[in-house]
């Protein structure tokens, strides 16, 4: 691959949901302030890089550092799960059929709202975690085909 992964950004934030099968999503902030799998109508926060454990607590009840929280790219190169077939440069924003998955702006007949990726490969097949650039959140409504 001709991209390297050194200048991506992360924050961690407490997680509002079971992100343990999310892992190279696309993710937003909740209103309560954790991170969500985003759907296509939310501004995405960035890209989910870990795989944190849900209702994960100590013996005594009392939460254990680590297991509640999302690590989530914000700004740079990393990896994103899609939900179809794509070249490279392709403009990614939050799945319709599939929460969390990268999609291209022409893949459906709505409109949507947030452009927060480019694909740097192409992909196949839905599925396909490929490299990406994070820009945005750019409005992309009204650019479907």
């Amino acid at each position: 691959m001709a991209y390297t992964l050194q200048d991506t950004r992360t924050i961690s934030l407490a997680q509002g949901e079971d992100l343990s099968s999310a892992q190279f999503q696309f993710v937003k902030l909740g209103t309560d302030g954790t991170v969500r799998v985003c759907d296509k109508l939310s501004a995405p926060l960035g890209i989910l890089e870990n795989t944190p454990s849900a209702g994960v607590t100590g013996t005594n009840g009392s939460y254990q550092p680590g297991q509640y929280y999302a690590t989530v790219s914000v700004d740079g190169v990393t990896r994103i799960a899609v939900d179809g077939a794509y070249s490279a440069g392709t403009l990614l924003v939050p799945s319709a059929s599939t929460p969390g998955y990268g999609s291209s702006i022409d893949n459906a007949s709505t409109s949507w709202l947030y452009a927060r990726a480019i694909s740097l490969q192409a992909s196949t097949t839905g599925g396909d975690i490929i490299g990406c650039r994070l820009i945005g959140p750019v409005g992309a409504t009204g650019f479907n085909g």
